[in-house]
């Protein structure tokens, strides 16, 4: 019985392993981002990493994007996404309170704009256009 309890917990942690590698050295999507001078930025972009992230690793926007390290915080991650791919995000990262408020501070918000830090990619974005638009935290 402990034995095969041994090997259960094994098990385990093989398959937790196992996802987060699929997730960290798994398929990746292609994903285009809009920069703030209106520059196609093509990049690969890892299935559960939010844009935030995605934009920060790949040292799209630098300067004042995302300083609040995704703690929605602020507005500075604000992007728009395309109409098509906006309710395909609302599915898996739902609107939040926080979000709504802290978009109320980002300048040229429109009916398809979202903060970075709160949604995650899926396999479902591939090939999605992300735009990051001009401005800053109003507060």
């Amino acid at each position: 019985m402990l034995k095969n309890f041994s090997l259960l917990q094994k098990s385990v942690r093989l398959l937790a392993l196992s996802k987060s590698r699929l997730q960290f050295f798994g398929k990746k999507i292609n994903v285009t981002f809009i920069d703030r001078r209106g520059e196609n930025v093509e990049v690969k972009a890892r299935p559960g990493d939010s844009i935030l992230d995605t934009v920060i690793d790949n040292e799209i926007e630098t300067e004042g994007y995302g300083i609040c390290g995704g703690g929605i915080a602020c507005s500075t991650c604000h992007i728009i996404l395309e109409d098509t791919v906006f309710d395909k995000t609302l599915v898996e990262d739902p609107w939040g309170e926080e979000e709504c408020d802290m978009l109320d501070n980002a300048p040229n918000v429109t009916d398809f704009s979202r903060l970075g830090c709160c949604v995650h990619f899926t396999k479902e974005l591939e090939g999605i256009t992300i735009t990051i638009p001009e401005g800053q935290d109003m507060r």
